[in-house]
This record gives C-alpha cells, structure tokens and sequence, in this order.
C-alpha cells in the first residue's frame, strides 16, 4: 500500500493537469498510509506537507481539516495524545464551517476514526492492512 500512495503520487506530479490540490491530497494519502503501517513520524511528516500546501490559493476550504486530521493521526501513532487532540479539534473547527454537508460528514466521519483503530471508512482493519505495509 505504501508503494501504491507512493507511486500514484508520481504519477499526479507528472501529470500537466495536476496541481496543489492534488499534491495535498497525495501528502494525505501517504500520510494516512504511513499511518496505518505504525510509522508515526513519517505520518505527521506527511500530514505536515498537506496542511502546508492547504493554505495556498484554490484549495478546496475543506483541505486544512484534512491536514489537521493526518496529523492527528500520526501523533496518536506516535503515542502523543495530547499533541492528537490539539489537531483533532482544529480539524473539527475546520469541520464546522464546511458548507457542503456530504463534505463535511465525509470529514467527520474521518475524524471519528482517528485512535480507533479502523482507519478507512471502507472497512479495512489495522492487523489486515499491517500485512501490506511489509
């Protein structure tokens, strides 16, 4: 899984109609990889590009809730609650003043699964995906 975010991210680079959005959500996706594999810093290292890149022009206003997420995720995965939970509300903040409702439970249903265990919302658990990370 770790090759494929990584891969796809190359790939979005070399696309001419890529951009920052599809950077950032790259970052994201290793991110929430790196997450899933037990690698905390290289999460929050992940989640750090994405909240950077969010700030710029023509980001989707629902992107910052996002890095706040990944980072949120990564230092729960590096044992460092209350760092996560400094993230995790900023990320819920961001939440509350996204206008699209599908958009804003599609974060919020994000976020509910941050120390949980389960870390997509396609079902997928922590020990079976931990085998794809070797």
């Amino acid at each position: 899984m770790l090759h494929l975010s990584m891969a796809s991210a190359w790939h979005g680079s070399q696309r001419e109609d890529g951009g920052p959005q599809n950077l950032l959500i790259a970052h994201w996706q290793i991110s929430r990889v790196h997450a899933l594999c037990g690698r905390g810093e290289e999460a929050i290292r992940g989640g750090q590009l994405c909240l950077d890149i969010s700030q710029g022009e023509g980001i989707d206003p629902f992107s910052p809730g996002y890095g706040y997420e990944a980072l949120a995720r990564g230092r729960t995965v590096a044992l460092n609650k209350s760092k996560a939970g400094e993230w995790l509300g900023k990320a819920r903040k961001t939440a509350e003043m996204v206008e699209d409702a599908d958009t804003q439970k599609m974060l919020l249903d994000d976020l509910a699964t941050v120390g949980k265990g389960v870390l997509f919302r396609s079902g997928i658990r922590k020990w079976t995906a931990l085998i794809a990370c070797q």
